[in-house]
């Protein structure tokens, strides 16, 4: 089976060299099958205000649009990770554990991604995402990373 995108959010992640204003990089956090790609993205017009709705989440849609997405996934991912040199991903297998939490107001979810080290997270990402989509964030993650939410 070919690798396949599962779900697609918007976010931001600190970047290092911020010492008085957040150094902040734009992203869209790309869930597949087998690892999370961080791409960046155009910074919103207006980032602080309004929720955010997922881009996209296999199982909130039809059927046949999961189909189509299917179909057009290898090649969209492989696109995604070549569309600028900062884009990065981290393989579901090097992941320890993930905690979810909304801890910015209601319009962003972070997510603590712990590899090796229980201590520090290697990676802090937040999702915009409006507070009525966290339990949905919530059960996806626990899907896709299985033990590891």
């Amino acid at each position: 089976m070919s690798e396949e995108i599962l779900g697609i959010f918007s976010g931001w992640m600190d970047k290092e060299g911020g010492k008085i204003f957040r150094n902040i990089w734009w992203c869209k956090l790309v869930f597949t099958t087998n690892r999370i790609i961080v791409a960046k993205d155009k910074k919103p017009i207006i980032p602080i205000l309004g929720g955010g709705t997922p881009d996209y989440i296999f199982s909130q849609i039809s059927t046949r649009k999961r189909m189509i997405m299917q179909e057009i996934s290898a090649q969209k991912i492989e696109d995604t990770l070549k569309a600028d040199a900062e884009n990065f991903e981290i393989p579901y297998s090097d992941i320890t554990v993930v905690e979810a939490e909304p801890r910015t107001g209601p319009d962003y979810v972070y997510l603590l991604i712990y590899m090796g080290s229980l201590h520090a997270p290697k990676y802090s990402l937040a999702a915009k995402l409006s507070r009525r989509y966290f339990s949905g964030l919530q059960t996806f993650l626990e899907t896709v990373l299985p033990g590891k939410v």
